[in-house]
């Protein structure tokens, strides 16, 4: 009788330990599966933001491929007869005809040459 008793208790004791086992589980799984579902979407804003940025769309396939086209409000300028080496200002509007992105690079003074 008592080596029965002994055999319960081991049986019991068992049986509690695997419950708390499985509650351990539990807490791990209730503690990563959140964790798992905010990097997901994490990952997923991300590469949205990426797509969005990136992405242009298709064209018609009827519509002429331009790219960038510049075009100015003056053909020229003229300035008359002027002495070399005196500063001149001028101004004129640059605007993108083109379907694409129109890159500038703006030099910081412009020379010229006698008799141009």
């Amino acid at each position: 009788m008592p080596e029965q008793q002994t055999r319960r208790t081991q049986a019991r004791v068992q049986e509690r330990e695997q419950r708390r086992k499985r509650q351990e589980q539990k807490k791990k799984l209730l503690t990563i599966v959140p964790l798992a579902l905010i990097a997901i979407l994490v990952v997923a804003g991300v590469g949205y933001t990426i797509y969005t940025r990136t992405y242009k769309p298709p064209r018609p396939p009827n519509a002429k491929i331009i790219g960038p086209r510049l075009q100015l409000d003056q053909e020229s300028l003229d300035f008359g007869n002027r002495t070399l080496n005196v500063a001149i200002r001028a101004a004129f509007n640059v605007k993108n005809v083109g379907d694409d992105t129109l890159n500038l690079t703006v030099p910081q003074a412009v020379t010229a040459l006698e008799g141009c």
